[in-house]
């Protein structure tokens, strides 16, 4: 019998700068593309007639869509996000596409029209990087960036005849897409301390709310963990020995002893998700009531039963160690 081909080899190890040109991607998608593709569409609502607090699918209604033809262009979610958000402010660059493409209807002949290969151009790109190699090598990160810094200034040139968008704003707007496109490339770590707790704090919201009396079925009454959390007992253990802590100093112990992992156990109902409440919302506040808390930049909230859980791309490659 002959002896199976060994296996490949692994692949190497992902460098941080690799790490980090794929974060500087995915933040000038988040930033410029988005950006340049909320401007088309709402170029392309106000020239269709839609008013600016009128739902999207509401519009389309009102044009000839069907109920029916709404959920064959959109899914649920989607359809939950057009509902919230008239404005297209939270629509991804994919939703805002097809919002454009529905609002504009069809080019002549079936095909599309230049402005939307640009437009479509952008998305594919979006979708090219999200779903690609974990690595960028500092040349792939320099020919994406040239490849994605013309394609944005593509959409206005076409869309400048499309949408009579005047010479001066165009070249302001290619001059602001040159400008954000080699700041990011330069302070990326900077972009992530100035708006990565306004992002991770309103993504929150209502996490650091908890229901008193949730033994009795049915209630419907939340408190900010500050108003109800009492002291908790905790315990280190150390081999077979055991040593009562404040909690508030459950965080330094570790950091003191080089720790990078905390594991906390209990019993059901012990205070266990209750004392990370506290620590998100301590942490949200500002409090420094856990000693160390407000040394973190940022702060996650990951819940392992969460069969939905996104990755976080654009903080993890981050290795300063202010960071860790």
């Amino acid at each position: 019998m002959a002896t199976p081909p060994p296996p490949p080899p692994p692949p190497p190890p992902i460098t941080g700068e690799e790490q980090s040109n794929r974060s500087k991607l995915i933040e000038t998608l988040e930033k410029l593309g988005r950006q340049v593709l909320l401007d088309m569409y709402t170029r392309a609502a106000r020239q269709e007639g839609k008013a600016e607090d009128m739902k999207l699918p509401e519009f389309l209604e009102s044009k000839g869509f069907t109920k029916t033809q709404l959920k064959k262009s959109f899914n649920k979610d989607q359809l939950k996000i057009l509902d919230a958000d008239p404005s297209g402010k939270k629509y991804d660059i994919s939703l805002l596409y097809l919002c454009i493409t529905l609002l504009r209807g069809p080019a002549p002949g079936g095909q599309l029209d230049p402005l939307q290969e640009k437009l479509k151009a952008v998305k594919d790109f979006r979708n090219e990087v999200l779903h690609g190699e974990l690595a960028v090598s500092p040349e792939d990160y320099k020919n994406k960036t040239e490849e994605l810094r013309k394609l944005l200034k593509d959409v206005y040139s076409e869309g400048k005849d499309v949408f009579n968008i005047d010479q001066d704003e165009v070249d302001n707007r290619v001059k602001t897409i040159d400008e954000d496109i080699n700041y990011i490339r330069d302070n990326l770590l900077d972009i992530i301390e100035q708006s990565g707790k306004q992002e991770l704090v309103e993504l929150f919201g209502k996490r650091t709310n908890v229901n008193p009396v949730s033994f009795i079925a049915g209630t419907d009454f939340f408190l900010d963990i500050g108003t109800v959390f009492t002291n908790i007992q905790v315990k280190v253990k150390r081999d077979t020995v055991a040593q009562d802590i404040p909690y508030e100093d459950i965080l330094k112990l570790a950091i003191d002893k080089g720790k990078r992992i905390i594991l906390i156990e209990g019993v059901a109902g012990a205070g266990k998700t209750t004392l990370l409440i506290k620590l998100l919302s301590d942490w949200k506040a500002d409090k420094s009531t856990i000693q160390c808390l407000t040394n973190f930049l940022l702060l996650f909230h990951i819940e392992g039963r969460n069969q939905h859980i996104r990755f976080f791309f654009r903080a993890r490659p981050v290795t300063d160690a202010r960071h860790r």
